[in-house]
């Protein structure tokens, strides 16, 4: 599974989709070693630069779903092209501003 984030990782060209294909590749890198058994959580915390209650999130995670279980987002994020943190009022002037033709370029 990790080399086929791999081939994923290296074709993706958003930014977001990238940086969420490495977390996934984190997220198994952490089950893998705590199946091994071979080191604490603390130590597995540590290796992959993770907080162990987000181990431990991910271990449930993978025994009530599986791997899958590891693919799915954590909360909802935007919708697909919305803007992030500016609020409908100024966007609502930047709109106003815009059909008006306030803004030339000059080309």
């Amino acid at each position: 599974m990790a080399a086929v984030i791999d081939e994923k990782h290296a074709a993706e060209k958003d930014g977001w989709r990238k940086k969420r294909l490495l977390a996934i590749k984190n997220r198994l890198l952490a089950i893998k070693l705590a199946a091994r058994g071979e080191h604490t959580s603390a130590e597995i915390a540590d290796l992959c630069g993770i907080a162990r209650g987000d181990l431990f999130r991910w271990l449930a995670a993978v025994r009530e779903g599986g791997l899958e279980a590891l693919l799915t987002r954590d909360k909802p994020g935007p919708k697909e092209g919305s803007p992030w943190s500016v609020s409908p009022a100024i966007l609502d002037e930047l709109k106003a501003k815009l059909d008006a033709g306030e803004f030339v370029t000059g080309v």
